[in-house]
């Protein structure tokens, strides 16, 4: 993973941090990964959580880590509804 900085956004608001992928993932390789739990596993990640300035344990960033639907998978941000 690396990290992008975020920034200032000309008339489209700001940008925060956030983190991609250094290596490019097949869709059949992400499915593995969903499939054998790796977003509940805590050892694909090796990047500490911060949400605020403040270092998240495992379990609170897990309450974090979900998509719209409720599922496991997207770190959302404190302006998401």
């Amino acid at each position: 993973m690396a990290r992008v900085p975020g920034r200032k956004g000309e008339g489209l608001g700001d940008f925060p941090d956030f983190f991609i992928d250094k290596y490019e993932v097949t869709n059949r390789r992400f499915k593995e990964f969903v499939d054998a739990d790796g977003y509940r596993s805590p050892k694909y990640w090796t990047q500490e959580f911060v949400r605020d300035g403040k270092v998240l344990t495992w379990e609170e960033a897990m309450t974090h880590f979900r998509d719209r639907t409720g599922r496991p998978g997207v770190l959302r941000n404190n302006s998401d509804p």
